[in-house]
């Protein structure tokens, strides 16, 4: 860690182990508004399994800030890749202001980027505090709350059957093809313990109930789809709670809007986490929107992010100099030498005069599917804007999308 003054120089990052469990709960609970016991068996099963991976701001040997860095993989532009998941950031309400957490971020991308991670995740309490810090906001789904005659499908057609509250073979077929086509959403495949099925730890919370009163979710599948949902209410103060859904292509996802279908009658809304770009989106989103939780992204490692990425196969590899700004993580400021083809990305530093330059914000939003002349509009990136357009291109055809299921 980097400490700059005052009371934060006093400060060490280091892991937090089974020591500090009651300590950790206990500042959850002040951060979070808990009411947690300390001596809870299954919290403290819970937070025990995420020791590895989570780190802690020490101040005379207590922690004061702690966050969690889960290994989950996500597609980018097709292609899985290793992230830091941020999550379950705590800071203890006496701690605050003085460095802490800026301290914990520093040190948790030094050590992501001294394992070659390329990319951070994180759900932001203020997305102006990360931002500051080089994560950008992206655009990663929409979730409405309509009525459910605005979104389902034709129930007459509608052909499924129940697979109950869990995941099959063919379900998890389905959600990865989907999943492959979306920039950012996860592979579902993270077992902390090492002994579970690739997909149970992932899977197995999609099962609880979404809210206090709704059932317990229930899996459906039809050809080339499938939806898990759960009911809130009935008739006109009933919801479907669709928690999760992915189709293979365009006829499985009208057979999931057909199934959808089947609960008009018993509810008369629906909530569901769509891409930005699926029509449905378009078409209802500007009148029936549900807040939903806001995603940021990090470079962390500018040539780990850029390396999977893939150019098209009909296209030669293209050279531009890019030159990248960023004040917190200064491993990745300066020019960079991109080379896009179609077997990846390589990006060595050089100091060749720059085409383009970009704030590290501008980078990761690159990755999100915005335009170089919308970051240029933004002031996160200036030059010749035909520079990132290549590295645009290898994510063009993966829209983002990380649904509420997958809120880590």
């Amino acid at each position: 860690m980097r400490p700059r003054a005052g009371r934060e120089a006093e400060a060490r990052v280091a892991p937090l182990d089974a020591r500090h469990l009651a300590r950790w709960i206990r500042l959850r609970n002040r951060a979070f508004g808990g009411r947690t016991a300390e001596d809870d068996a299954a919290v403290r099963a819970n937070l025990a399994a995420r020791l590895p991976w989570t780190r802690g701001t020490f101040v005379a040997g207590e922690p004061v800030a702690t966050g969690t860095w889960f290994p989950f993989r996500a597609y980018v532009g097709g292609v899985p890749v290793v992230t830091g998941a941020l999550g379950g950031v705590a800071s203890a309400p006496e701690h605050r202001r003085q460095g802490h957490v800026r301290a914990l971020l520093w040190h948790g991308l030094h050590e992501l980027h001294s394992q070659g991670v390329g990319l951070a995740l994180e759900h932001p309490f203020d997305p102006r505090f990360y931002g500051a810090l080089g994560f950008a906001s992206v655009a990663a789904g929409v979730r409405l709350h309509a009525p459910l005659d605005r979104v389902a499908g034709d129930p007459k057609r509608a052909a499924f059957e129940e697979v109950g509250a869990g995941a099959d073979d063919e379900m998890l077929a389905v959600r990865d093809v989907f999943a492959q086509g979306h920039t950012f959403a996860f592979l579902r495949d993270w077992r902390p313990d090492g002994e579970a099925p690739p997909h149970a730890r992932q899977w197995t919370g999609l099962f609880d109930p979404p809210t206090e009163g709704a059932t317990r979710p229930l899996a459906y599948r039809t050809t080339d789809g499938y939806a898990i949902v759960a009911t809130d209410g009935f008739g006109s103060e009933g919801t479907l709670h669709v928690v999760d859904a992915a189709w293979r292509d365009a006829a499985g996802r009208r057979r999931v809007l057909d199934l959808l279908g089947a609960w008009r009658g018993q509810v008369d809304r629906i909530l569901i986490d769509l891409p930005a770009a699926d029509p449905l989106a378009r078409d209802e989103a500007p009148r029936h929107t549900a807040p939903r939780a806001i995603l940021q992204a990090r470079i962390v490692d500018v040539a780990a992010a850029l390396r999977p990425l893939r150019g098209p196969r009909d296209a030669a590899p293209r050279d531009d100099v890019i030159e990248v700004d960023d004040s917190f993580c200064d491993w990745n400021a300066g020019r960079w030498r991109v080379r896009v083809g179609p077997e990846g990305c390589e990006a060595t530093p050089t100091e060749a005069e720059a085409a383009a330059r970009v704030d590290v914000r501008g980078l990761a939003a690159v990755l999100a599917g915005v335009p170089p002349a919308a970051l240029q509009a933004a002031g996160l990136a200036d030059g010749d804007p035909a520079a990132l357009a290549p590295l645009a291109g290898t994510v063009a055809s993966h829209p983002p999308f990380l649904g509420g299921a997958d809120y880590f």
